[in-house]
Protein backbone atom coordinates (compact mmCIF):
# COMPACT_ATOMS: atom_id res chain seq x y z
CA UNK A 1 0.00 0.00 0.00
CA UNK A 2 1.26 3.19 -0.50
CA UNK A 3 0.75 5.65 1.94
CA UNK A 4 0.70 9.74 1.66
CA UNK A 5 1.70 11.52 5.26
CA UNK A 6 1.63 14.79 6.53
CA UNK A 7 2.94 16.10 9.44
CA UNK A 8 5.30 12.54 9.01
CA UNK A 9 8.46 14.59 10.82
CA UNK A 10 6.89 15.13 14.11
CA UNK A 11 6.79 12.89 17.29
CA UNK A 12 3.68 10.20 16.40
CA UNK A 13 4.65 10.62 12.76
CA UNK A 14 8.21 9.34 12.66
CA UNK A 15 7.09 6.52 14.66
CA UNK A 16 3.82 5.31 12.24
CA UNK A 17 5.80 5.77 9.49
CA UNK A 18 8.74 3.48 10.82
CA UNK A 19 5.88 1.04 11.84
CA UNK A 20 3.97 1.00 8.59
CA UNK A 21 7.56 1.29 6.33
CA UNK A 22 7.98 -2.57 8.51
CA UNK A 23 5.48 -4.09 7.39
CA UNK A 24 6.40 -3.49 3.98
CA UNK A 25 4.29 -0.29 3.07
CA UNK A 26 5.52 2.53 1.02
CA UNK A 27 5.59 6.14 2.32
CA UNK A 28 5.59 9.46 1.00
CA UNK A 29 5.89 11.95 3.07
CA UNK A 30 4.35 15.61 2.45
CA UNK A 31 6.52 18.83 3.03
CA UNK A 32 7.26 21.84 2.32
CA UNK A 33 10.65 21.67 1.29
CA UNK A 34 10.68 18.39 -1.07
CA UNK A 35 14.15 18.70 -2.14
CA UNK A 36 15.28 17.95 1.28
CA UNK A 37 13.31 14.41 1.88
CA UNK A 38 12.96 11.10 0.16
CA UNK A 39 9.58 9.96 -1.73
CA UNK A 40 8.42 13.85 -0.62
CA UNK A 41 5.51 15.71 -2.05
CA UNK A 42 5.64 19.26 -1.66
CA UNK A 43 2.80 21.29 -0.51
CA UNK A 44 2.09 24.50 1.04
CA UNK A 45 -1.15 25.01 2.89
CA UNK A 46 -0.86 28.54 3.51
CA UNK A 47 -1.27 28.93 -0.53
CA UNK A 48 -3.02 25.94 -1.12
CA UNK A 49 -0.55 24.42 -3.65
CA UNK A 50 0.41 20.72 -3.96
CA UNK A 51 2.10 18.92 -6.12
CA UNK A 52 -1.25 17.12 -7.69
CA UNK A 53 0.73 14.37 -10.16
CA UNK A 54 2.11 12.42 -7.67
CA UNK A 55 -0.57 11.85 -5.34
CA UNK A 56 -2.46 10.00 -7.83
CA UNK A 57 -1.48 6.69 -6.77
CA UNK A 58 -1.74 7.10 -3.25
CA UNK A 59 -4.06 4.32 -1.47
CA UNK A 60 -4.27 5.97 1.85
CA UNK A 61 -3.87 9.49 3.30
CA UNK A 62 -3.18 10.23 7.24
CA UNK A 63 -3.20 13.82 8.25
CA UNK A 64 -0.69 14.63 11.13
CA UNK A 65 -0.34 18.69 10.16
CA UNK A 66 -0.58 21.30 12.54
CA UNK A 67 0.71 23.99 14.75
CA UNK A 68 2.19 22.60 17.94
CA UNK A 69 -0.57 23.86 20.87
CA UNK A 70 1.92 24.20 23.63
CA UNK A 71 5.05 25.72 21.51
CA UNK A 72 4.00 29.27 22.38
CA UNK A 73 1.75 31.37 24.49
CA UNK A 74 -2.42 31.79 23.30
CA UNK A 75 -2.08 35.37 21.84
CA UNK A 76 -4.55 35.73 19.15
CA UNK A 77 -2.39 35.78 16.43
CA UNK A 78 -0.57 31.77 17.65
CA UNK A 79 -4.97 30.70 17.95
CA UNK A 80 -5.44 31.79 14.68
CA UNK A 81 -2.56 29.73 13.57
CA UNK A 82 -3.40 26.66 15.73
CA UNK A 83 -6.69 26.56 14.06
CA UNK A 84 -6.38 27.61 10.84
CA UNK A 85 -3.07 25.23 10.03
CA UNK A 86 -5.10 22.53 11.14
CA UNK A 87 -8.14 23.67 8.90
CA UNK A 88 -5.90 24.76 5.52
CA UNK A 89 -4.38 21.32 5.84
CA UNK A 90 -7.09 19.26 5.60
CA UNK A 91 -8.83 21.86 3.21
CA UNK A 92 -5.86 21.78 1.13
CA UNK A 93 -6.09 18.05 0.61
CA UNK A 94 -9.49 17.52 0.29
CA UNK A 95 -9.42 20.26 -2.94
CA UNK A 96 -6.72 17.90 -4.07
CA UNK A 97 -8.27 15.37 -4.21
CA UNK A 98 -11.78 16.12 -5.64
CA UNK A 99 -8.98 16.71 -8.23
CA UNK A 100 -8.08 13.34 -8.96
CA UNK A 101 -10.14 10.57 -10.76
CA UNK A 102 -8.60 7.78 -8.90
CA UNK A 103 -8.42 9.42 -5.09
CA UNK A 104 -6.73 7.34 -2.19
CA UNK A 105 -9.53 5.26 -0.72
CA UNK A 106 -9.04 6.23 2.46
CA UNK A 107 -8.28 9.41 4.85
CA UNK A 108 -7.35 9.40 8.00
CA UNK A 109 -6.77 12.54 10.10
CA UNK A 110 -5.47 13.71 13.63
CA UNK A 111 -8.27 15.05 15.94
CA UNK A 112 -7.92 15.72 20.13
CA UNK A 113 -9.35 14.81 23.18
CA UNK A 114 -10.02 18.45 23.33
CA UNK A 115 -12.83 18.18 21.35
CA UNK A 116 -14.95 17.53 24.72
CA UNK A 117 -13.49 20.52 26.51
CA UNK A 118 -12.95 20.84 30.53
CA UNK A 119 -15.87 17.91 31.67
CA UNK A 120 -14.41 17.33 35.43
CA UNK A 121 -15.09 13.35 36.47
CA UNK A 122 -17.82 12.46 33.54
CA UNK A 123 -16.68 9.35 31.70
CA UNK A 124 -16.61 10.60 27.67
CA UNK A 125 -16.84 8.21 24.63
CA UNK A 126 -16.96 8.86 20.67
CA UNK A 127 -20.62 9.47 21.52
CA UNK A 128 -20.17 12.40 24.00
CA UNK A 129 -21.16 15.97 22.97
CA UNK A 130 -18.27 18.64 22.32
CA UNK A 131 -17.20 20.87 24.91
CA UNK A 132 -17.23 25.00 24.81
CA UNK A 133 -13.72 26.92 24.74
CA UNK A 134 -10.91 27.09 22.17
CA UNK A 135 -9.34 23.81 21.94
CA UNK A 136 -13.24 21.67 21.39
CA UNK A 137 -14.10 24.64 18.87
CA UNK A 138 -11.04 23.86 17.20
CA UNK A 139 -11.46 20.73 16.83
CA UNK A 140 -14.69 20.90 16.26
CA UNK A 141 -14.25 22.68 13.43
CA UNK A 142 -11.42 20.90 12.25
CA UNK A 143 -13.15 17.61 12.03
CA UNK A 144 -15.56 19.33 10.17
CA UNK A 145 -13.20 19.97 7.31
CA UNK A 146 -11.90 16.41 8.13
CA UNK A 147 -15.36 15.09 7.42
CA UNK A 148 -15.94 16.48 4.24
CA UNK A 149 -13.25 14.14 2.56
CA UNK A 150 -16.08 11.30 3.03
CA UNK A 151 -17.77 13.60 0.45
CA UNK A 152 -15.46 12.64 -2.07
CA UNK A 153 -16.21 9.28 -1.65
CA UNK A 154 -13.20 8.50 0.45
CA UNK A 155 -13.59 6.50 3.97
CA UNK A 156 -12.43 8.68 6.49
CA UNK A 157 -11.40 8.72 10.17
CA UNK A 158 -10.58 11.45 12.77
CA UNK A 159 -8.58 9.93 15.66
CA UNK A 160 -8.65 11.65 18.96
CA UNK A 161 -5.51 11.54 20.70
CA UNK A 162 -4.51 12.18 23.70
CA UNK A 163 -1.55 12.87 25.77
CA UNK A 164 1.10 10.80 24.12
CA UNK A 165 3.53 9.52 26.24
CA UNK A 166 7.10 9.04 24.88
CA UNK A 167 11.10 10.40 26.03
CA UNK A 168 11.25 11.51 22.34
CA UNK A 169 9.07 14.22 22.85
CA UNK A 170 5.82 16.09 23.53
CA UNK A 171 4.90 17.12 27.41
CA UNK A 172 6.38 14.05 29.17
CA UNK A 173 9.75 15.38 27.63
CA UNK A 174 9.14 18.21 28.70
CA UNK A 175 8.59 17.12 32.44
CA UNK A 176 11.41 14.90 32.71
CA UNK A 177 14.49 17.50 33.46
CA UNK A 178 11.82 19.08 36.21
CA UNK A 179 10.54 15.72 37.76
CA UNK A 180 14.75 14.28 37.69
CA UNK A 181 16.21 16.78 39.48
CA UNK A 182 13.12 16.19 42.32
CA UNK A 183 11.63 19.35 41.67
CA UNK A 184 8.06 18.14 39.69
CA UNK A 185 4.61 18.10 41.87
CA UNK A 186 0.78 18.71 41.15
CA UNK A 187 -0.43 21.00 38.85
CA UNK A 188 -3.42 23.09 40.42
CA UNK A 189 -5.45 21.09 42.70
CA UNK A 190 -4.27 17.81 41.04
CA UNK A 191 -7.39 16.23 40.75
CA UNK A 192 -7.99 17.00 36.67
CA UNK A 193 -8.16 13.57 34.96
CA UNK A 194 -5.30 13.30 32.51
CA UNK A 195 -6.22 11.05 29.41
CA UNK A 196 -2.99 9.81 28.13
CA UNK A 197 -1.63 7.16 25.69
CA UNK A 198 2.03 5.47 25.25
CA UNK A 199 3.56 6.14 22.02
CA UNK A 200 3.98 2.60 20.59
CA UNK A 201 -0.15 2.27 21.72
CA UNK A 202 -0.92 5.14 19.60
CA UNK A 203 0.95 4.32 16.44
CA UNK A 204 -0.70 0.27 16.84
CA UNK A 205 -3.57 2.01 17.18
CA UNK A 206 -2.90 3.81 14.14
CA UNK A 207 -1.99 0.64 12.31
CA UNK A 208 -4.95 -1.25 13.91
CA UNK A 209 -7.92 1.32 12.44
CA UNK A 210 -5.94 0.75 8.99
CA UNK A 211 -6.08 -3.22 9.05
CA UNK A 212 -9.61 -2.92 10.28
CA UNK A 213 -11.03 -0.37 8.40
CA UNK A 214 -12.24 1.76 11.22
CA UNK A 215 -14.10 5.14 10.04
CA UNK A 216 -15.18 8.21 11.84
CA UNK A 217 -14.35 9.43 15.43
CA UNK A 218 -12.10 7.42 17.46
CA UNK A 219 -10.52 8.08 21.01
CA UNK A 220 -6.83 7.35 20.81
CA UNK A 221 -6.48 7.24 24.59
CA UNK A 222 -5.25 3.93 27.42
CA UNK A 223 -8.43 2.65 28.67
CA UNK A 224 -7.02 3.81 32.63
CA UNK A 225 -7.12 7.55 32.88
CA UNK A 226 -5.88 8.99 35.65
CA UNK A 227 -5.95 12.41 37.80
CA UNK A 228 -2.68 14.47 37.67
CA UNK A 229 -1.84 13.90 41.40
CA UNK A 230 -1.79 10.19 39.90
CA UNK A 231 0.41 10.88 37.19
CA UNK A 232 2.70 13.15 39.39
CA UNK A 233 3.39 9.93 42.09
CA UNK A 234 3.92 7.64 39.15
CA UNK A 235 6.33 9.65 37.45
CA UNK A 236 7.91 10.50 40.75
CA UNK A 237 7.83 6.80 41.96
CA UNK A 238 9.23 5.81 38.24
CA UNK A 239 12.31 8.24 38.60
CA UNK A 240 12.83 7.70 42.25
CA UNK A 241 12.35 11.31 42.78
CA UNK A 242 10.28 13.10 45.77
CA UNK A 243 7.08 15.21 43.69
CA UNK A 244 6.97 17.79 46.76
CA UNK A 245 6.06 20.88 44.63
CA UNK A 246 3.15 21.42 43.62
CA UNK A 247 2.47 24.41 41.36
CA UNK A 248 -0.67 26.47 42.53
CA UNK A 249 -3.23 27.80 39.80
CA UNK A 250 -2.64 31.68 40.11
CA UNK A 251 1.27 30.52 38.85
CA UNK A 252 0.27 28.54 35.85
CA UNK A 253 -2.28 31.25 35.00
CA UNK A 254 -0.25 34.17 35.43
CA UNK A 255 2.54 32.50 33.50
CA UNK A 256 0.58 31.20 30.71
CA UNK A 257 -3.05 32.47 30.49
CA UNK A 258 -5.98 30.58 28.80
CA UNK A 259 -3.23 28.23 27.85
CA UNK A 260 -3.07 26.85 31.83
CA UNK A 261 -6.36 26.47 32.09
CA UNK A 262 -7.35 25.12 28.82
CA UNK A 263 -4.23 22.80 28.77
CA UNK A 264 -2.68 21.89 32.36
CA UNK A 265 -6.07 22.39 34.45
CA UNK A 266 -9.05 21.26 32.70
CA UNK A 267 -10.46 17.84 33.10
CA UNK A 268 -10.96 14.89 30.43
CA UNK A 269 -12.27 11.80 31.69
CA UNK A 270 -11.75 9.84 28.08
CA UNK A 271 -12.41 6.16 26.95
CA UNK A 272 -11.67 4.30 23.81
CA UNK A 273 -15.03 3.48 23.37
CA UNK A 274 -14.52 2.04 20.04
CA UNK A 275 -11.02 0.56 19.70
CA UNK A 276 -12.22 -1.87 22.98
CA UNK A 277 -15.40 -2.61 21.08
CA UNK A 278 -13.36 -3.54 18.06
CA UNK A 279 -10.33 -5.69 20.35
CA UNK A 280 -7.26 -3.58 20.18
CA UNK A 281 -5.19 -5.17 22.46
CA UNK A 282 -3.05 -2.43 24.69
CA UNK A 283 0.46 -2.85 25.97
CA UNK A 284 0.26 -0.37 28.00
CA UNK A 285 -3.33 0.08 30.22
CA UNK A 286 -1.51 0.95 33.60
CA UNK A 287 0.34 4.64 33.40
CA UNK A 288 3.10 2.50 35.98
CA UNK A 289 3.72 0.25 33.31
CA UNK A 290 3.73 2.62 30.69
CA UNK A 291 6.43 5.07 32.54
CA UNK A 292 8.74 2.22 33.64
CA UNK A 293 8.87 0.84 29.77
CA UNK A 294 9.59 4.62 28.34
CA UNK A 295 11.89 5.71 30.47
CA UNK A 296 14.55 3.57 30.73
Amino acid sequence: MHVLIAGGSGLIGQSISKLLESRGHRISILSRNPSKHDNAVGWDIESGEIELEKLKEIDLCINLAGENISEKRWSDKQKDKIQSSRINSVRTLHNAFAKLKNPPKSFISASAIGYYGDRSDELLTEESSSGNNFLSETVDKWETEIFKMSSLGISTTALRFGVILSSSGGALRQMLPIFKLGLGGRLGSGDQFFSWISLDDASRAVEFVINEKLSGAINVVSPQPITNSDFTKALGETLKRPTCFPVPKFALRLALDQMADELLLSSTRVQPKRLLESCFSFNHTRIEDALRDIIQ
